[in-house]
């Protein structure tokens, strides 16, 4: 058996092992010195804790504490006031914009509905291609870490522990150094640009 983990000891000490694991660790305890060593130091831990007085609480304890936090706000209605406040803004937008225009009101409305379906076409070709970049960029770095991962199993057939161990560290630092270098270059460009 392998010595003895804390909370063993703590389950030991109060009796809450099954018998035949409790006689596998008394067994256990007769000869390791460094376990039985630890389980006295528990023991103490424990009579302690327990030797300790109740602690009494103040009767208006809960109360005091439920007055110093801070009052709560109603989330739901702090969002909807902003979504109204929005709405109104953009109402009064709109017919800021009309009245400015001297159209008549379908006219205005037949503008304002092909205005929005162009920018919700173009919103929607934007999000496809992105979804097909990201696609095609995932794809493209599961391909190439399954070829990194084969290469590195090829790798570890042929190389020493000691080689392997070594082409480690020399790509840890040199990975290091160039996400600190491109750093680097990268503030050096904020700086010179502002």
């Amino acid at each position: 058996m392998s010595c003895l983990d804390a909370g063993r000891i703590y389950l030991y000490l109060e009796d809450e092992l099954p018998s035949s694991e409790r006689k596998a660790v008394e067994i256990h305890l007769a000869a390791c010195s460094a376990c039985r060593r630890a389980l006295e130091e528990r023991r103490f831990l424990l009579e302690a804790v327990n030797s300790l007085p109740e602690a009494e609480l103040p009767a208006d304890f809960s109360k005091r504490v439920m007055r110093a936090l801070p009052p709560l706000r109603n989330r739901a209605f702090s969002w909807l006031t902003g979504a109204a406040s929005m709405a109104a803004a953009g109402a009064l937008m709109w017919l800021t914009v009309f009245l400015l225009s001297g159209d008549t009101l379908s006219k205005f409305l037949i503008g304002l509905n092909d205005l929005l379906w162009t920018q919700v076409r173009s919103f929607a070709l934007i999000f496809v291609k992105t979804f097909k970049l990201v696609s095609l960029l995932l794809k493209l770095c599961v391909q190439f870490s399954e070829l990194l991962f084969k290469g590195f199993t090829s790798l570890t057939t042929i190389l020493s522990p000691e080689v392997q161990a070594l082409l480690l560290t020399i790509t840890i630092v040199l990975s290091a150094g160039l996400f600190l270098g491109a750093r680097r270059i990268i503030i050096r460009e904020k700086q010179h640009d502002s």
